[in-house]
């Protein structure tokens, strides 16, 4: 169990910082080095203002020590005239551009840096005051000489004479880029694992910077796996530095670098370690970093939007939830209870939340659209600014943002939520102990010959007896795949561009993880089947090798026929592993991607066989598995002439309950192979929305409306007359599945006189559910013979009147005087005698009668004369 460091004392006196406040937020798109630069909104300082960002930071390639000349320290370094100065002036123009540019928006410029970096030249004049051997004989800089520590100096106070619209600044000493940088050269501050040397230069900057500028520095801690990853570390070297205003650390939210693993053992502690870092993540999994929360300065977390090792945003991937309420992995009873941002708010250090909207890592995929990272940035930045909104709340205001109707929300939700479990499942493990750096960027790595990171992983799965259980987890992902796949088009954004790139990413994450879950099929069975004592089933090896080779070509096509879809990945890693099994396999035929989609009463079912011949294909269907099958669909075949894999059909929809389906796959010979068994649990529903009952002509019109349905076969109206029971009176038919509303009209045409109650039957997730109960009451119609007459009249004692023909129950009589106010009031039970006598005794006047009952009022003067 990670040791809790005295973080239950701290968040103990400062638990009046977990209140609502509004942390510091800043934003950086990470152009690839060496690279064009990204074409993004997140570079317009009008969109990061729209987003509630208080500062934009610029990226290594636009940092202002980049377009200093060197002038007063030493004119040689870029001389007039020379190419090299040419460059430098050539960025100084560049970089002064854009830092006015967002100063005149409102926003904060502030400039990532790598340090150390200085000119070439200036390297190599003074490279034997300035530097130092490493232990391989390396000349490194070295922060620790005075003429070093001089030349920075100066450096850092170039910056703010030269490019006073600078408001900050963001250190990074743990990997030096200078791909884009012809004329600069540098290395870390720290080597031989120096630690001291960070204190070094904080201070420097703290001085030269937090003090004499009253500007800010954040300091950020990345590197392999020590500074950034193990308290130790950290608080050795930040509790040499003191306390200041103006100095952040700045920390990514992982304890190595933006990946995730299940952790297998809850009791294993990773601050016993001297390096936590690639293997140590692949066996013990990735935490929440523990230098979080810690040691005495205040502290900027960082997270990467698009992430670099998971898609590139090329398919959703929801990171937000996990980063703000705690990813599930970091959940296990026993890990520490600071696993998010909420928990990190409690802590007086959190001071911000530095977002990185694009970027990160190297190549593609390309993406036309960054909707996926644009989600994750707006739902964390908007937590920043207001913490005490939950992360649904933040995710709703986004969907409207974008135009989703209010009642698509949830579902939209739905799917980035699966999106976590997808990615997690597809790429990484619950269960751990496998390589969270076999896919990166565009590529993905097989396990030929060792030499990828994937073969100490399957060591252990295979130690312990789980390659089943591993691949089953896989297959579990493509399922969360699909899912996501088909709620993707239940979704209406405002924009058309945005609702089909929605729904080709969506495509393209099912493509890929499927593609990826063939190929673990063959690497690691196939490596399994290499150890010692085991061989390798080819009938099953050849399934997996065509099952790879057919989704991989979907995927290919897919990204081919579609001009908004992201960029392929390159296939060499996996291919060269799979390409070593080939020859041995044997191949059979089978199914694969099977995927069915209802439409209104039809379901459509679309499938990829392994073999490309066929005499004909049959689906069968059953709801009982120990009975016969019946064929619902006999699709045609084909011949080698013209050989096909990918097959298409339709059958009607199934009814409520458990329905079984199995695809038939005869050869030319007639030889059948018989897939295994495809199960549907048709759980129909309907979102009744209204349901009105009226009486119209003496009949009652019924009417009522729904908001979607799925595999609904119906609806059913029932009807109670004066309690005798309920009846059915009509099934009406559904619409099978339709996103669209619709309208249902049914009429009475003979309700029984008195109490009539009306109900809809619906389905509910396969559960028969009613609609509140409707009521009108029918009145008894007079007969056509009936009469009302008042007598004697005039009346010298009471009131009498004869009413005949009246089939009601009872009637309500009211005697007013000529100005309207009542002088008697009385209720009659209906009389065989059909005469009735008022027990009132008015006094002498003219009066008006008046008989009312079930749809049916008369009246009529009487006149008292005692």
């Amino acid at each position: 169990m990670l040791k809790k460091i005295s973080l239950t004392a701290l968040f103990a006196t400062a638990m009046f910082f977990a209140k609502a406040q509004n942390y510091m937020t800043m934003d950086m798109v990470h152009h690839n080095p060496g690279d064009t630069l990204t074409r993004t909104m997140f570079l317009d300082p009008d969109y990061l203002k729209s987003y509630g960002y208080d500062a934009k930071v610029f990226f290594l390639s636009q940092a202002p020590d980049l377009g200093i000349t060197w002038d007063t320290f030493d004119p040689a370094i870029f001389p007039a005239g020379s190419k090299e100065r040419a460059w430098v002036v050539k960025k100084d123009a560049e970089i002064t551009k854009i830092y006015n540019e967002a100063k005149a928006k409102g926003v904060k410029v502030y400039c990532a840096m790598d340090m150390l970096v200085i000119p070439t030249a200036l390297f190599n004049k003074y490279r034997d005051s300035i530097a130092s051997k490493d232990k391989g004989g390396t000349y490194r800089i070295d922060i620790t000489r005075p003429a070093t520590q001089k030349l920075f100096r100066y450096m850092l106070q170039q910056i703010f004479i030269k490019y006073p619209q600078v408001d900050g600044l963001i250190i990074r000493t743990g990997e030096t880029y200078v791909q884009d940088c012809p004329y600069h050269k540098g290395n870390s501050p720290v080597y031989d694992s120096k630690f001291d040397n960070h204190t070094i230069l904080i201070n420097i900057l703290r001085d030269e910077v937090c003090v004499k500028k009253n500007k800010p520095v954040i300091y950020r801690t990345w590197d392999f796996g020590q500074f950034h990853s193990l308290p130790k570390y950290y608080l050795q070297v930040t509790d040499q530095v003191e306390t200041h205003p103006n100095l952040y650390f700045g920390i990514k939210h992982t304890n190595v670098d933006y990946w995730r693993n299940g952790i297998a053992n809850t009791a294993y502690n990773p601050l016993n370690n001297t390096t936590y870092w690639i293997n140590q993540a692949n066996d013990n999994g990735v935490y929440f970093n523990p230098t979080l929360g810690i040691g005495k300065h205040k502290q900027i977390v960082e997270v990467q939007c698009q992430r670099e090792y998971e898609g590139k945003a090329s398919h959703p991937n929801y990171i937000a939830k996990g980063v703000i309420d705690g990813f599930d992995e970091l959940k296990k009873p026993g890990l520490p209870t600071l696993n998010s941002l909420n928990e990190l708010k409690k802590s007086p250090l959190l001071a911000g939340v530095w977002t990185w909207s694009r970027g990160g890592g190297w190549g593609g995929p390309r993406i036309p659209s960054e909707f996926w990272a644009d989600l994750n940035a707006y739902v964390v930045t908007q937590w920043a600014k207001n913490p005490s909104k939950s992360e649904e709340d933040i995710f709703a205001a986004y969907a409207k943002l974008k135009g989703l109707p209010d009642a698509e929300v949830a579902k939209f939700h739905e799917l980035a939520l699966l999106s976590d479990q997808g990615v997690f499942k597809g790429q990484y493990s619950a269960m751990g102990q496998t390589s969270v750096l076999w896919t990166r960027d565009d590529n993905y790595q097989g396990n030929l010959n060792g030499l990828s990171y994937l073969n100490s992983g399957f060591d252990k799965v295979i130690k312990a007896n789980r390659v089943e259980l591993y691949l089953a987890e896989k297959a579990e992902a493509v399922e969360i795949w699909k899912k996501i796949e088909s709620l993707s088009k239940e979704l209406h954004f405002a924009s058309p561009y945005t609702n089909s790139f929605v729904q080709v990413s969506c495509t393209y994450g099912k493509l890929k993880y499927q593609t990826f879950q063939y190929a673990w099929n063959v690497m690691l069975r196939g490596y399994a089947g290499t150890r010692s004592g085991k061989t390798i089933n080819q009938v099953q090896m050849g399934k997996d090798i065509l099952a790879y080779d057919r989704s991989l070509a979907e995927w290919k096509k897919w990204v081919l026929d579609h001009p908004n879809s992201p960029s392929m990945y390159s296939s060499s890693g996996f291919d060269a592993t799979i390409n070593q099994y080939r020859a041995n396999a044997v191949y059979t035929d089978g199914v694969i991607n099977i995927n069915t989609l209802s439409e209104g009463k039809k379901v459509k079912l679309s499938f990829t066989t392994l073999l490309n011949v066929h005499d004909h294909i049959e689906v069968q269907h059953t709801t009982d598995t120990t009975k016969s099958w019946t064929t619902v669909a006999t699709l045609t075949g084909n011949t080698s002439a013209n050989p096909k894999t990918d097959f298409t059909t339709e059958f009607a929809n199934p009814a409520p309950g458990q329905n079984y389906y199995r695809i038939v796959l005869y050869d030319a010979a007639l030889k059948t192979t018989v897939t295994n068994v495809l199960v549907i649990n048709a759980k129909s529903t309907a979102v009744l929305n209204t349901f009105t009952a009226q009486l119209t002509g003496g009949k009652v019109k019924l009417n009522f409306t729904v908001s979607g349905q799925v595999l609904n076969p119906g609806f059913g109206i029932g009807r109670n007359a004066n309690s005798k029971g309920w009846t059915e009176l009509k099934r009406i038919a559904g619409g099978g599945t339709l996103a669209a509303s619709n309208s249902f009209e049914y009429i009475d045409n003979a309700p029984e006189t008195g109490r009539n109650d009306y109900v809809v039957a619906y389905y509910v997730n396969g559960v028969l559910k009613y609609s509140p109960i409707k009521t009108v009451d029918v009145a008894a119609p007079l007969a056509e013979n009936s009469t009302f007459s008042i007598y004697p009249n005039p009346v010298a004692a009471n009131v009498a009147f004869a009413l005949k023909g009246y089939k009601g129950k009872s009637i309500t009589v009211t005697l007013t005087d000529l100005f309207g106010k009542a002088v008697a009031r009385e209720t009659f039970k209906v009389s065989p005698e059909e005469r009735y006598i008022l027990k009132a005794k008015p006094s002498k006047g003219t009066y008006i009668l008046n008989v009312a009952g079930n749809d049916f009022s008369r009246s009529g003067k009487v006149f008292v004369s005692e």
